[in-house]
């Protein structure tokens, strides 16, 4: 502890002991203060339960799954009904409010609700529901209050769609007979996704 005096005001700095750290060299609890003066008056400071020190060098790290598509190709994840997000946060010092959720549908931005809930002291799930047609991008980013910071991650495309193909018979004639001359007749399909 290093102390300097400023009139009867003592400032004291402070560096919290190898010997208190855990491994990775982390630390996280409580820190008490005594002052005694020249009358042996003695004053103790205790910030338990308000005031958490924290030693932080880990950079958080993440997993992001889905439900199962119903089918992939080319990099993209296809789903005929809601695409359920799953994000698994591994950090001791876990704050919801810090996490950054983007989705973008078909190339603009687009509100979800991640419900977080807390599994360990380092284990945080995260979770939300894609429920609209359309082609979507998800990325989550996260920096902790020690400043580490997660890496990024990026999802490859994921459709939902649930619009039946159409399709259009034309060019036939009612009531017809054909017996040796060709007949042709067309047949037109749509969809976003054939």
């Amino acid at each position: 502890v290093a102390a300097t005096q400023h009139g009867n005001t003592y400032t004291a700095s402070f560096q919290v002991p190898a010997s208190v750290l855990a491994a990775a060299n982390q630390f996280n609890g409580f820190i008490s203060f005594t002052a005694t003066d020249r009358s042996s008056n003695t004053s103790t400071e205790t910030h338990q339960g308000s005031r958490t020190v924290v030693v932080d060098n880990i950079s958080p790290t993440s997993t992001v799954t889905y439900n199962t598509p119903h089918q992939q190709a080319n990099n993209i994840s296809y789903y005929a009904g809601n695409i359920e997000a799953t994000i698994n946060i591994n950090e001791a010092n876990f704050d919801a409010g810090d996490v950054v959720v983007t989705v973008n549908k078909d190339g603009k931005a687009y509100a979800v609700n991640v419900a977080w809930v807390n599994n360990s002291a380092d284990s945080h799930t995260g979770r939300f529901t894609l429920t609209e047609d359309g082609d979507y991008n998800v990325t989550v980013s996260y920096t902790d209050k020690s400043g580490n910071h997660m890496a990024t991650y990026t999802s490859n495309q994921l459709t939902l769609d649930t619009t039946a193909p159409t399709i259009n018979v034309s060019n036939i004639v009612a009531n017809s007979a054909n017996k040796d001359a060709e007949y042709g007749f067309v047949i037109t399909i749509n969809d976003t996704n054939l």
